[in-house]
Formats: structure tokens, C-alpha cells, sequence
């Protein structure tokens, strides 16, 4: 007597996966690699280059609809909705972008500002810590040798 130990949430995800790859073969996989390519690269970083990085990836909207379709009518109808409302959504669009863009270089003035301060209190660290070793050898010195 064997127990299947594959969870059934599992299963059921291969089942729908096979019903798709059957219905629309490539979806999938094409739906996968856009999932990829506007995900954020890492999520854990807490480094602000690497915020700013996806910052500047996503900031550009992209306005170009896809109008690819199994069927010819669904191919007509995609069209002409993007003919449609594209003039508006161009607009948007390009407002859209042009405030991305402008977050992303704010990002990068404040990134840089904040790499000039960290190093400036690198150095300032580094001095106090110098005095510091000379005041306590001052102190230890006996009377009239300071």
C-alpha cells in the first residue's frame, strides 16, 4: 500500500498546467518569462544602487500592447481597442514614465549624497578614534611629560 506524498494543491497545479499547455501551448512559458523580466531582481537587498537599479527598470512604461491571438477575432478586437484608447494611454503613459524617470534620478542624487556622508563619517570615526588613543596616552603619561 503506497501513500501518495505529493500535496494535492500540487496536483492540482499540474492538472491546470497540462489543461493549459493543451488550450494555448506556449502561454505559459511566455507568461513565465514576462514574470521574470519585471519581477524585482532582489527582493532581501537592502543595498540603494541595487533599489535604484529597478527603479530605473521599471520607471519606462512600455505602450506597446500585445495584440497576438489564438483566434482571428480576438486578434480584430485587440486592435481596435488599442487603437482606440492608445492615444490616451500614450499620454498617460508618457507621464507615467517621465515621473519614473524623475524618481529615479532623485534616487540617484540621494544614493550619492548618502555615500559622501557615509565616507565623511568613516573619516571622522577614524579621527576621533586617533584623538582618542592620543588623549588616553596623554592621561597615562606622568606629571610634566605632556
Amino acid at each position: 500500500m503506497s501513500i501518495d506524498a505529493t500535496p494535492p494543491s500540487t496536483v492540482r497545479l499540474i492538472a491546470a498546467e497540462e489543461r493549459l499547455s493543451a488550450v494555448a501551448p506556449g502561454y505559459l512559458f511566455r507568461a513565465r518569462q514576462a514574470a521574470r523580466r519585471l519581477a524585482v531582481s532582489d527582493l532581501a537587498s537592502t543595498d540603494a544602487r541595487a533599489a535604484l537599479a529597478a527603479v530605473d527598470e521599471l520607471a519606462v512604461i512600455d505602450l506597446n500592447v500585445p495584440t497576438r491571438s489564438q483566434m482571428r477575432v480576438g486578434r480584430i478586437v485587440k486592435v481596435a481597442v488599442k487603437r482606440l484608447v492608445g492615444w490616451y494611454l500614450g499620454y498617460f503613459g508618457r507621464q507615467v514614465s517621465s515621473l519614473g524617470q524623475a524618481v529615479s534620478h532623485l534616487g540617484a542624487i540621494l544614493v550619492d549624497r548618502t555615500e559622501q556622508l557615509e565616507a565623511g563619517a568613516s573619516d571622522l570615526e577614524a579621527e576621533v578614534a586617533r584623538l582618542s588613543a592620543r588623549v588616553e596616552r596623554l592621561e597615562h603619561l606622568p606629571p610634566g611629560r605632556g
